[in-house]
Order: structure tokens, then C-alpha cells, then sequence
């Protein structure tokens, strides 16, 4: 309240926002489109994990036409990236129309501007420019969501309905994957299965779900304290508990350890800041306390592949955390080779074959390491200034708060990013939009409830002097606010024009990539080539960065296998090269159409450059040294032969990305050291090294069978290349008639 009794009145707050002496625009019409950009940011959030977590393909039931779309990389994002930029652009029209062109940044909004400059300058030297564009396009969009959240939350309803979105999207997520994982269990008869709903793992959906879930545990406890003071329904409170306990099971169903690791701890902290209070000098409370937050451990526990997947994790089996720590050691080594600026934002996949040490994976399942890979020291400062910020921002307001329902929300947020922060540390929720995004929307909920300002529709007559003497006051102060009122209006043109420059991109990248997908259709169909090359080039035109357009144009060019074919091919694959220097596929092309076209030399040069960016790859290795044997460089071919032997008992080849997946590569090894000791007249020698390539051989057909319900509509045929090569190379090893002899043996001993 002003001195004389007057309140503050509206006219003050915009003036605070704009500057001293700027009149308020016209509010009706801003009020408009911000209520549209509140709508679209909330619908979004309730479809992001609908659409943006990357399912696999045939997991869409009800979007079984879109699904090849959807599990692209780049085609919901840029969808999801153009939904933004509309509200933004939104948000900005309403603040021109209302002449609020000032803002005040706190320490988390400082972060993420920070942090978003920062990407922007590692994307200028990046390794990799179309990869780190698109990267550079989803950390705007996780910013802009943040600030359309900050922005469009001006009074406690407003926060209610992002906090119902969120709740609303993971409840209806939650029940589909109860739902598929009842039917497995039931109908397929496997109470192992590991359900991940409409993501495309299922530690992605539990890394989304351990975010939710603490929001709407505080959503529900809050409620509740308003149903005591007579703000809620019995009902209201029902709802939100049915989906509070649809996410729960659909989080245990994930069989996530570190999902699951990390929800209950960020549950503990949150029980810690809304009921210790309530039970502090109790011991009976802190009993009961203690024992509800070990509930779930113990219901969890009761699930087969929970308990399973728990009790592996404490043994010396434990394939996924040692191939994390293997990973996160090569990644340490890619920070290490380029520590400030990184290698680029998104290059990871592209650059980590260098330093890989067990199997490749495209994620460092840590987000802090991989940010700094990336963007180096530049990024992960103020990202990491960011989170920890929030956390203790977060913290003081849940410590504040004086009852359990006004704790519940901060302590919710708190809970929700501090799960996200723990879970991050071995997975990859980070590169999940529809996580990333949740993540960014909850750091830019409003902690506490934000009361709209106080009016009055009658003045008393020293509120009306006081009124009078603040609108002269205003005259004389204006012409003292132009300058900085130009100043921040052209800030805000330039903010509109770099969002519309985004659009335009958006909507490029989003043709090049249906064009992408349809020519990708077309040559898997192995229909006309003419169709797909002429998809391929409108794709290129729309994205000149794009690595992939060229790629498969090359790959169409060296398909029919004639010298004019090949020389065609050439130029598509060393545009690739250029585009993404630290990815040997292009070289490998390169180096087949050189071996094609004669140039033997040539051909071992382009393999020792694929080899160089990826040294560890099975697949590299074995090319490579069949090369140097027809070019008769018998010790170079030996060498390489002995290195990939080497590898059998190293973690490239121990600790697969994939648990279980077969590599039948390092046979080409032991069929050289086979036909090496039979020259020598070593037979003994040399079976050993035959039944040791016969045996990989069996096992990788064995494996590849097991797969085939779910490789075969991802490929759209079967057996894939790899499958028939190595079923010659058993055929002509002796395999069947090893088989014969075993079967017939069989016969003889029943």
C-alpha cells in the first residue's frame, strides 16, 4: 500500500517493467495472444512425451502412418521447435503491444542465457556444423520454453494449468505403458519385459517419470491443503492421486535402476522438506515417515525384472555399468583432447569413435560429461551454474514456506530437478526433448503463488492526488526513458528477427527431412532410383549442411556398379567428407569405389583414413587388412589381423552398447590365422582356429534369429547385408557339414 492508503496502482507496475514515463499500452489485445501462448505452451507440454520421445517403430498404435516420421531425430524436434517460436513470437507482439520491452534476469535466467550463448559460440567451431545447428535448435527451444513459462505464469491459475499439463500428458504416457506391459505379461507370458511406452527405452521413460512424479506428489499434497480452507474438491484430489499412482507403476515397469535409484532419492529429499517439520519430536511420525518412504523400495522389489536387473547390478556381471564407466572414460579423453570450445554441440556420436574404449554408443550417458565434450568448459560452467542455482533457489523457498501444502510445490520442483540432475549422471535424459523440455518448463514455474496486483475501482481523494502528482512526474521523466526505451526496443526487434531467422530454418530443415525420409522409403523398396536421387537433391537444396542428403545420393550412384556410376559417386561422398570430417563412412565409400575402379593404392588410403577416426571398429579393421592382402602388403595385413584378435578380449569387444549383441567380425581374424597355419602344416593349430570362427559364426546366427521379430520391421526386409555375408563365410568354412556330423553324432548317443 502507498502512503495515504492508495493502492499500487496498474499504471506503476508497467511502468516499473517498462521504464519511468512510459505509458501502458494497449493491454487488451496483448492479453489475447498471450492467452494463445499459454494454450500452445501447455499443450505442449502435455504432448511432449507423446511425440518427442522417440519411440520405436510399430509402438505407435494410434500413429502407425506417422510413426516412420517420428522416430526420426529430426522431425520432432523441428516440429516441436516451430510450435515454440510461434509462442515466443506470441509472447513478443504482446510485449510490443503493451511497450514492456525491459526484463530482469535473475541468476537462473542469467545461466541460461549464458548458457545458450555458449552453444552458439562452440556451434561456430564445430566439427560438425549440421549437427551442431540442430543441437543449437533444441537448447533454444528448452530456453525459449523456459521463459514463455516464467512469462505466461502471472497468477496461480496460470501455474496450475502448466502443473495440470504435466501431470495430465505423464498420467495418459503412464497408463499406455501399464496397459502394453499387462498385455505382455499376459499374453506373451514375459513378467521380465521392461516396458518403455512411447519412448524409446525404457530408461527414457523413467527419466521423464522420476521428473513428473514429484510434481504431482506436491500438486496432490497441495490440493489438499486447499480443500481444508475450501479451494478444492474431493474429486480433484482423487484424479491426482490415480495419475500419481499409474506414474508410479509405469516407473517400476521401466526396470530402470538408475530411474529408480534416483526417483527414490529425490523422493527422500522431498519427504525430508515437506514432512520432517510435521514430524520433528515425534519419534512415532518419523517412524512412520521412514517406513512410507521405504514402501516403494519394497513393492518395487516384488517385480521380477526391478529385482532382477537390482540384484545383477551388485555382482561382477553387471554389463551396463561397466560399459558406462568404459564410456565415460573415453569421453573424459575427448573433453580432455579440446577443453574449452569442445568439438561442437550434437558432434558427439560423430568425434566418440576416436576415443571410444568398449562398444560405440551415440550418448555419453552423462550429461555433464557430454556438455563439456561438446561445448567445453564455455558450456558446462553456466549450465552448471544454472542447476545449482535453481536447486538452492528451490530449496530457500520450500524452507520458507510454513505449512505442509504451501512446501509441497517448491519442494516438488526442487525434487523433480534434483531426480533429473541425479538420473543425468548415467543416462541421457538430457538429448530427450520431451524431457528436456519438461525439465526447462519446471525450472520456470513460479515457486510460490503469484497474486495478480491489487486494484481498486474506487480512489480515495488523496489516492486521486497522488495519481495526479505521479502523471506529471511521468511527463517530465519520459523524455529521460526515450533513449532507453529505443534501446530496448530495438532488442527486442533483433530477439524477433533471430526467432524468424529460426523459423525459416526450422521449416527448411523440416522438408529436407521429408524429402530425406521419402527417398530413404523409395530405396529401401528398391524402387525407381530416379524418384529417390531426385528426393535426395531437393533435400540437399533445403539443407546445404546436411551430411546425409549427399551420402545416399552417392550410395544410389554406386549401386549399379558401372565406371560411369562410380566416378558419380565420388563427389557426393567427398562433399560428406568435408561436411563431417571425424566420420569414416564416407571414407569407407570412398575407399570400395577406388577398389572398384582399380586404384588399389587409393583405396588403402581411404581405409587407413576410416580407420584413424574410429580405431577400434571391428568392421574397420577387418576392410582394412583384406585390402593390404590384395595389394600383398602380407606384414600390414597381419598386423591389423593381430589387433583385431587383440580386441576379442578387450572392452570394444566385452562391453557392447547392446548387452548380449554378437560381433562376427573378429572371424575374419581367425579364418587368416586358420589358413596361416595350414600353409605352416600346423593342422592342429589350424582347427583350433577354425572351430573358434565356426563357433562366432553359429552364435551370430543364433542371435540374429532371436532378433528378427524386432529387426525385421525396422530393416523392412531380411536377412540384412551383414547376415548373408557371414552364412557364406559359414557355408564355405564347412558349418553344414559340421552341423550334419553334430546331428548325426546326436543320433548315435540316443
Amino acid at each position: 500500500m502507498r502512503a495515504g492508503g492508495a493502492p499500487k496502482s496498474t499504471t506503476a507496475d508497467e511502468r516499473a517493467a517498462t521504464g519511468p514515463g512510459v505509458p501502458p499500452g494497449d493491454a487488451r489485445p496483448a492479453a489475447a495472444l498471450e492467452q494463445v501462448a499459454r494454450a500452445l505452451v501447455a499443450l505442449l507440454l502435455f504432448a511432449a512425451p507423446l511425440l518427442l520421445g522417440y519411440p520405436r517403430p510399430g509402438g505407435y498404435h494410434w500413429l502407425e502412418k506417422l510413426s516412420s516420421l517420428l522416430t526420426t531425430y529430426e522431425f520432432p524436434l523441428l516440429a516441436a521447435h516451430l510450435w515454440v517460436c510461434l509462442a515466443a513470437l506470441l509472447v513478443l507482439f504482446a510485449a510490443g503491444l503493451r511497450r514492456q520491452f525491459g526484463a530482469r534476469l535473475d541468476l537462473v535466467g542469467m545461466g541460461a542465457v549464458a548458457f545458450l550463448l555458449a552453444t552458439g559460440l562452440a556451434t561456430a567451431r564445430s566439427v560438425s556444423p549440421h549437427a551442431s545447428l540442430i543441437e543449437l535448435t533444441r537448447i533454444f527451444d528448452a530456453v525459449a520454453v523456459y521463459f514463455l513459462v516464467r512469462r505466461l505464469c502471472g497468477s496461480p491459475s496460470h501455474r496450475l494449468l502448466f502443473l495440470g499439463a504435466l501431470v495430465a500428458g505423464a498420467a495418459v504416457v503412464a497408463a499406455y505403458s501399464l496397459r502394453h506391459y499387462v498385455w505382455t505379461a499376459a499374453i506373451g507370458k514375459d513378467a521380465t519385459w521392461r516396458e518403455f511406452g512411447s519412448f524409446g527405452n525404457p530408461n527414457s521413460l523413467a527419466g521423464y517419470l522420476l521428473v513428473v512424479l514429484p510434481v504431482g506428489v506436491g500438486l496432490l499434497l497441495a490440493a489438499g491443503g486447499r480443500s481444508r480452507r475450501g479451494g478444492s474438491t474431493s474429486a480433484w484430489r482423487l484424479v491426482l492421486g490415480f495419475a500419481v499412482v499409474l506414474m508410479l507403476g509405469a516407473l517400476f515397469v521401466t526396470g530402470s535402476k538408475g530411474g529408480i535409484l534416483a526417483f527414490l532419492l529425490s523422493m527422500l529429499a522431498f519427504a525430508a522438506l515437506v514432512a520432517w517439520p510435521w514430524a520433528r519430536g515425534s519419534p512415532r511420525r518419523k517412524l512412520a515417515l521412514v517406513s512410507l518412504c521405504l514402501l516403494p523400495i519394497v513393492l518395487g522389489l516384488l517385480l521380477p525384472q526391478v529385482r532382477g536387473r537390482f540384484l545383477v547390478a551388485f555382482t561382477t556381471e553387471s554389463h551396463s555399468g561397466a560399459f558406462r564407466l568404459y564410456t565415460w572414460l573415453g569421453t573424459w579423453h575427448m573433453f580432455l583432447a579440446r577443453p574449452w570450445l569442445g568439438w561442437g554441440p550434437g558432434s558427439f556420436a560423430d568425434v566418440f569413435p576416436q576415443f571410444a574404449i568398449a562398444g560405440f554408443t551415440r550418448l555419453a550417458h552423462n550429461k555433464d560429461l557430454q556438455v563439456a565434450a561438446e561445448g567445453g568448459l564455455v558450456s558446462f560452467v553456466p549450465l552448471a551454474f544454472l542447476f545449482i542455482a535453481y536447486l538452492l533457489r528451490s530449496l530457500a523457498a520450500a524452507l520458507r514456506a510454513e505449512s505442509i501444502a504451501e512446501r509441497a510445490i517448491p519442494a516438488g520442483l526442487f525434487s523433480a530437478v534434483l531426480g533429473f540432475s541425479l538420473h543425468s549422471l548415467v543416462d541421457y535424459d538430457w538429448y530427450i526433448p520431451a524431457i528436456c523440455l519438461v525439465v526447462w518448463a519446471v525450472i520456470g514455474l513460479p515457486l510460490a503463488d503469484q497474486a495478480p496486483p491489487e486494484t481498486s475501482q474506487k480512489l480515495s481523494r488523496g489516492a486521486r492526488k497522488a495519481l495526479r502528482r505521479e502523471k506529471r512526474g511521468q511527463q517530465v521523466e519520459s523524455r529521460e526513458a526515450r533513449p532507453r526505451l529505443a534501446l530496448q526496443a530495438a532488442f527486442l526487434g533483433l530477439v524477433t528477427v533471430i526467432i524468424a531467422s529460426l523459423v525459416a530454418f526450422g521449416a527448411l530443415e523440416l522438408g529436407s527431412t521429408i524429402h530425406l525420409r521419402t527417398a530413404w522409403n523409395v530405396m529401401w523398396q528398391r524402387a525407381d532410383d530416379t524418384v529417390a536421387a531426385s528426393e535426395l537433391e531437393r533435400a540437399a537444396s533445403l539443407s546445404p549442411l546436411n551430411p546425409e542428403p549427399p551420402f545416399r545420393l552417392g550410395l544410389i550412384h554406386e549401386r549399379p556398379g558401372s565406371k560411369k556410376d562410380l566416378a558419380a559417386a565420388r563427389a557426393p561422398f567427398e562433399r560428406v567428407c568435408a561436411l563431417e570430417p571425424t566420420v569414416p563412412r564416407a571414407y569407407v565409400r570412398l575407399s570400395v569405389v577406388a577398389g572398384a575402379l582399380g586404384d588399389s593404392q587409393g583405396a588403402i588410403k581411404l581405409a587407413e583414413e576410416a580407420w584413424k577416426r574410429a580405431p577400434r571398429d571391428s568392421e574397420l579393421i577387418a576392410k582394412l587388412a583384406r585390402l593390404y592382402l590384395l595389394a600383398k602388403r602380407d606384414a600390414d595385413a597381419e598386423r591389423m589381423y593381430r589387433w583385431l584378435n587383440e580386441l576379442w578380449d578387450s572392452p570394444a569387444r566385452k562391453y557392447p552398447a547392446i548387452e548380449g549383441m554378437v560381433d562376427w567380425r573378429y572371424a575374419w581374424a581367425w579364418i587368416y590365422f586358420y589358413e596361416q597355419a595350414r600353409q605352416r602344416g600346423d593342422e592342429g593349430e589350424a582347427q583350433r582356429w577354425l572351430k573358434r570362427a565356426l563357433d562366432l559364426l553359429d552364435e551370430y546366427q543364433a542371435y540374429m534369429e532371436k532378433q528378427r521379430p524386432m529387426l525385421e520391421p525396422i530393416l523392412g526386409r531380411w536377412p540384412p547385408p551383414d547376415l548373408d555375408i557371414a552364412r557364406e563365410l559359414w557355408r564355405g568354412l564347412g558349418g553344414e557339414l559340421r552341423q550334419k556330423d553334430s546331428a548325426r553324432q546326436g543320433a548315435k548317443g540316443r
